[in-house]
């Protein structure tokens, strides 16, 4: 009884750890109209060079200070600046809205009605 109280406290804490570090995807609109997927890791080390033409969601730092954004200046990076008017940035852009897609949420998403036949 011990044994499978343990081993369920054991599963639940590293599930809660899973789920606290998981990369997070965030759909953010910029400034100039663009929209750019990024993804958010915490404690990463690795992100996307701004020259990156792959056809996939980016990976981007999240910058602190001044310091880490002079640093990652080459790479996607989200960074907030100014002291009176707060601006959050993605690299050189200003981000107007960021918003968090979850795990479920399916960017091309099938019509509720699909019509095979045709009429003659």
């Amino acid at each position: 009884m011990l044994g499978s109280l343990i081993v369920i406290v054991l599963a639940v804490g590293i599930g809660m750890f899973n789920h606290s570090n998981q990369p997070a995807q965030y759909e953010l609109t910029m400034e100039d109209g663009s929209q750019t997927l990024i993804i958010l890791k915490k404690n990463s080390q690795y992100a996307c060079p701004l020259y990156c033409e792959a056809d996939h969601i980016h990976r981007a730092i999240m910058c602190k200070n001044d310091i880490q954004t002079n640093k990652y200046q080459s790479v996607y990076h989200i960074a907030n600046k100014g002291e009176t008017d707060l601006a959050t940035f993605c690299s050189i852009k200003q981000i107007l809205t960021m918003h968090r897609l979850s795990p479920r949420a399916v960017k091309n998403k099938l019509p509720d009605v699909v019509s095979a036949s045709t009429e003659d």
